[in-house]
């Protein structure tokens, strides 16, 4: 994946405003009272597991949900890692993961605190990005684009983002499924489908920090 030679296109690019629906509401929000971490997971020798924060902090993971048992076949050992969860003194019990990452995106990620959504695919390498400022694609080879957008939460869960670019329509499909990256073993929440045109291209993505 060529997630860094697409990164360093976007530092100082405008963006366009747009307005965002992605919300939740209070009653179906497994989220309320957790507390978002980014860090490097290790694993200890009686198979437990560690997170190093991103500010060097040293949480123990607790409770056998289906992540902590899928740890072991994801060999996520010093992997970089995305979840919420409950903080309790040192342990940190796992709600949601966004992603499990081998390389990319990790605690060095500068844009991470304005983030809504990061999508991106392989083969070509496309990402797509969406701030509180606006919606940026970048594209191998191509300049990269701001653009203005529309968003829509259907009522089964899915995100319809559609804009247009070149001329041609553009949508954005994101579901939240399990997505492996195979081309560089990261795992995320959302699986991605690129539309601009008759073309299609399919990703990953995961909501960023200022997701609500």
């Amino acid at each position: 994946m060529h997630l860094l030679k697409l990164a360093s296109l976007s530092l100082g690019l405008p963006l366009l405003t747009a307005c965002s629906l992605f919300s939740s509401t209070a009653e179906n929000n497994p989220l309320l009272n957790t507390q978002r971490l980014q860090g490097t997971l290790n694993k200890n020798i009686d198979n437990s597991w560690t997170l190093i924060t991103c500010d060097k902090k040293q949480l123990k993971l607790t409770a056998h949900n289906e992540y902590l048992e899928n740890l072991n076949t994801l060999e996520a050992n010093g992997s970089f890692v995305d979840i919420a969860g409950q903080l309790e003194g040192h342990s940190f019990t796992p709600v949601k993961v966004y992603r499990t990452q081998r390389e990319g995106f990790a605690c060095d990620d500068a844009r991470f605190k304005r983030l809504i959504l990061r999508a991106m695919g392989n083969e070509p390498a496309w990402i797509a990005t969406i701030e509180n400022n606006g919606f940026l694609l970048q594209r191998l080879g191509e300049p990269a684009q701001a653009v203005p957008y529309i968003e829509e939460q259907l009522p089964n869960g899915n995100i319809n983002i559609s804009a247009t670019i070149d001329g041609q329509p553009l949508q954005l499909w994101l579901t939240e499924q399990h997505c492996n990256d195979s081309m560089a073993d990261n795992q995320y929440h959302l699986t991605a489908e690129l539309r601009i045109g008759q073309n299609i291209e399919r990703g990953c993505a995961y909501f960023g920090l200022q997701h609500q």
